[in-house]
């Protein structure tokens, strides 16, 4: 019986060099060592794409997204601040287990979970605001992004992402989810009988979401 190697990696061309001097050697040893020459031997990691295809649409958001993660820098970078906040939150009447965390900036599926900490914590942060003039204004101050419509691709990364247990066998369900979402949000904002600037936007981070998504997957149906 012969065994199959195939070798997953995120999209760095040192992979892809790697790789290629890999099947270059291997296509010497003879006895059709390279199945089908090799054309399946380097499958691109599906949830970096993913991360590639949202940080596509979240181009369009970086500023507003800086500020916030100045802002829970801010709150983060002393004990004496983080009391402040909590102080707040509490003034706020807030009731939340959790506090805000901090992002990777490369990996958008920690970014999600800052914004998705943050959103919950808005009322806090307008407060810290008022209570404290100083420093603190200049790091945070934008309109809320809206990440009702992120779930999808954030439950999709999560999945692909696992390390215990095979993941092959359900990512075709999530591409087919993610690009529907895509298409979803495209209608929504071709519905809108006049475009305001927040649409105007949002159509244009879907319309890179989806130009990414087709590069690496192409149609589905297909």
């Amino acid at each position: 019986m012969k065994k199959i190697l195939t070798i997953t990696a995120d999209n760095a061309s040192s992979n892809t060099k790697a790789i290629d001097y890999l099947k270059s050697k291997m296509g010497h040893w003879g006895n059709g060592s390279l199945l089908l020459e090799g054309k399946y031997m380097h499958i691109r990691c599906c949830a970096h794409i993913v991360n590639l295809i949202v940080r596509d649409g979240l181009k369009k958001l970086e500023k507003k997204i800086l500020y916030i993660r100045n802002a829970v820098k801010y709150i983060r970078s002393s004990p004496k601040r983080l009391e402040d906040f909590k102080s707040c939150v509490k003034k706020e009447q807030i009731e939340c287990k959790g506090l805000v965390v901090l992002d990777v900036s490369a990996w958008w599926n920690s970014t999600y979970m800052m914004l998705e900490a943050a959103l919950k914590f808005g009322k806090t942060f307008w407060r810290m605001g008022e209570d404290d003039e100083g420093p603190y204004i200049s790091w945070f101050g934008e309109e809320e992004p809206d990440l009702k419509d992120g779930v999808v691709f954030c439950d999709a990364t999560l999945k692909m992402s696992v390390t215990l247990h095979p993941a092959s066998h359900t990512t075709f369900h999530d591409l087919i989810a993610m690009e529907q979402e895509i298409e979803d949000l495209l209608m929504e904002e071709e519905e809108l009988l006049s475009e305001t600037q927040t649409s105007k936007v949002l159509k244009d981070m879907t319309l890179n979401m989806k130009m990414k998504f087709k590069k690496y997957w192409g149609d589905l149906d297909k």
